[in-house]
């Protein structure tokens, strides 16, 4: 079963912060200057020395809302290149809003 999103991200920027050798946490500084915890990336399979991998994910992780956004702003520029997305030629614009499109949705929980 597939989970929708019920409410907003935590804002950006989020940043890794390493505990314990090969945990990762993604973190995002709030407002009142606390760091908020949003994710823990444990070593792949539990394998400790499994480091690289469990470093591209919390890498992957925390460029997430910035990925987000500019995605949001490729998509801007293609429409205002393309009056019309369903009819935007050449083929390539097309291809880039069927993955652009997608993408944006799956991210907000669409």
């Amino acid at each position: 079963m597939t989970h929708r999103c019920t409410g907003l991200a935590t804002p950006g920027p989020w940043r890794i912060v390493t505990r314990g050798g090969a945990v990762r946490e993604i973190v995002a500084d709030s407002t009142s200057r606390l760091v908020k915890d949003l994710a823990t990336c444990w070593p792949t399979n539990g394998d400790p020395s499994n480091i690289a991998a469990n470093d591209a994910n919390a890498c992957l992780m925390a460029a997430a809302p910035d990925l987000l956004e500019a995605l949001k702003t490729a998509r801007r520029v293609l429409v205002v290149a393309c009056t019309d997305p369903d009819r935007a030629e050449p083929p390539y614009i097309r291809e880039a809003f069927a993955v652009i499109d997608p993408a944006i949705a799956k991210a907000e929980g669409a």
